[in-house]
C-alpha cells in the first residue's frame, strides 16, 4: 500500500506532470525523484517520451542510447525546434516594416490619384461632356515596361515610377 504523498507522487508522474517551459533534462529529474527509485528506469523513460514535443519524441522513440545521452539530445531537440519567446519578438520586427510599407504605399497611391484629379480640374478649355476615359494610376500600365504615367499621358506625363523604359520621342 501507498501512503497519501507517495500516491499522489504517483498521479503526478502517471498523469499530471507535463513539459511546459521547462527542458526535457529537468522533466527527466522531477520524474525521477518523483518516482523515488519504484520504477523502473524503462518505464520512467516511456512515461519521460510521451510528454516530450512530437520533433523530440520522433528522432528519441527508435533510440537506443542510454538515458543520459537521450536528455541530452532532447534538450539538444527542443531548444532548436522550439525556440525561446525572445526570438519570436525578433521575427515581430518584419512584419511590422511590411505593415508599414503597405500603409506608404497605399497612401502614396491616394496622393497620386489626388494629383492626377487636381491636374485634370486645372485644365483649361477641356469640356466635361466628353466621355474620355479617366486616368486611374491604381491600374497596370497599358505599355509594358512604361510606367501607369507615361502609358497614359505619354509625352506629356509630369511623374514617372521606377522601373520605367520609357523614352521621350524627339
Amino acid at each position: 500500500a501507498f501512503s497519501d504523498s507517495e500516491e499522489s507522487k504517483l498521479r503526478q508522474l502517471l498523469g499530471d506532470l507535463e513539459l511546459g517551459d521547462q527542458k526535457p533534462s529537468h522533466l527527466w529529474r522531477r520524474m525521477k525523484d518523483l518516482a523515488n527509485g519504484r520504477m523502473p528506469d524503462d518505464v520512467l523513460r516511456s512515461l519521460w517520451l510521451q510528454r516530450l514535443p512530437l520533433s523530440a519524441r520522433t528522432v528519441l522513440a527508435s533510440s537506443k542510447e542510454a538515458i543520459d545521452s537521450m536528455i541530452v539530445m532532447a534538450d539538444r531537440i527542443v531548444e532548436i525546434a522550439h525556440p525561446s519567446h525572445n526570438v519570436h519578438a525578433v521575427n515581430a520586427v518584419p512584419s511590422e516594416f511590411s505593415r508599414l510599407v503597405a500603409a506608404v504605399e497605399a497612401l502614396t497611391a491616394k496622393v497620386e490619384r489626388l494629383e492626377v484629379s487636381a491636374l485634370q480640374v486645372n485644365q483649361p478649355g477641356r469640356s466635361r461632356s466628353r466621355s474620355r476615359s479617366r486616368f486611374d494610376p491604381t491600374l497596370p500600365p497599358s505599355v509594358e515596361g512604361w510606367c501607369v504615367y507615361h502609358s497614359y499621358f505619354k509625352d506629356k506625363a509630369h511623374r514617372c515610377v521606377a522601373p520605367c523604359s520609357y523614352k521621350k520621342s524627339n
